[in-house]
Parts: structure tokens; C-alpha cells; sequence
């Protein structure tokens, strides 16, 4: 079994590997688009994301450290 970090550490890998082949298909139109009821379009989502990963990161570095 494997230590619960190299667990997680191979999740996001593949998570983000999948993320990123999507993001390559994406064109700029589409980042105004929004399903509604949401109101936060495309662009705005995967903004979001960037943050989310971003302040995990320094997290999880503020912890290890």
C-alpha cells in the first residue's frame, strides 16, 4: 500500500494531466460561457482553479516547513 502522499500525489497528477489536455482544446470564446443558473463563466472556473491550486500549494508548504 502505498504512503497516503504518494496516494494523493498520483491523484492530482492525473487530475491535472487531464485538466490541462482540456485546456489545450479550449478556445478563447468559449471562456464567457456559463450554464446556468451559475454565474461564473468558463474563464472565471478555471481561474478559480489556479487559486485553489496555488494557495493549497503554500499551504501545505506553510505545514511541511
Amino acid at each position: 500500500m502505498q504512503p497516503q502522499t504518494e496516494t494523493l500525489l498520483a491523484l492530482w497528477i492525473e487530475a491535472r494531466t487531464r485538466f490541462t489536455n482540456q485546456l489545450t482544446k479550449l478556445i478563447e470564446a468559449n471562456l464567457q460561457k456559463r450554464l446556468p443558473p451559475s454565474p461564473n463563466s468558463v474563464g472565471f472556473l478555471i481561474r478559480h482553479i489556479g487559486d485553489v491550486e496555488c494557495f493549497l500549494l503554500k499551504m501545505y508548504l506553510a505545514i511541511a516547513a
